[in-house]
């Protein structure tokens, strides 16, 4: 793939990685250096430098900054596949989410490969607990009754739209409140 990036006339390869590439030049003594990350058209800066030791250490910050990243994404998608390697089949999961009320929604894992699982939303079940107050109470995962509107979700990691999932016991309860 040919990127068609922005670089002024007379500017020469700085130092270049696999992440990321920094151009120099000079422009009335002093030291100029723009730079790219990854495949980006555009600059990531474009600075004057009051000497080239400068330039030398922007530049070595800015690609140990790019190489920093890479690092973070490749341990993330590598804590998503442990977490995802240590789901099994029929493992059930809460997500519980809201502002000034607390939804519940109970999730059952229906399939499980490498590196991902899939999950279904399963029906709850009221205990009539009220504890705090009328506008609350606690409810519990009905594990294999999966609600009629609800679709497999695949899944590499806990995280959901709206909080993250909770692995929840068999038979426990969890906390839910509603307003009017």
């Amino acid at each position: 793939m040919n990127i068609s990036r922005y670089i002024p006339a007379g500017y020469t390869v700085l130092k270049q990685t696999e992440h990321g590439v920094v151009y120099r030049s000079q422009h009335d003594g002093s030291p100029i250096a723009i730079a790219y990350a990854g495949k980006r058209k555009d600059s990531a800066w474009h600075y004057r430098f009051n000497s080239e030791e400068r330039m030398i250490e922007k530049t070595e910050e800015f690609l140990a900054g790019l190489q920093a990243w890479e690092d973070r994404k490749f341990l993330r998608k590598l804590e998503r596949r442990a977490k995802a390697g240590q789901v099994e089949v029929g493992d059930i999961f809460s997500n519980a989410w809201g502002y000034d009320q607390t939804n519940v929604e109970f999730y059952q894992v229906i399939a499980k490969t490498n590196g991902t699982f899939t999950i279904q939303e399963i029906a709850q079940r009221s205990l009539g607990e009220a504890p705090s107050g009328p506008m609350s109470d606690y409810v519990t995962p009905v594990k294999d009754v999966f609600l009629k509107d609800s679709k497999p979700m695949v899944k590499t990691s806990l995280n959901m739209k709206h909080g993250c999932l909770s692995p929840v016991a068999p038979g426990a309860k969890v906390f839910s409140s509603w307003y009017a």
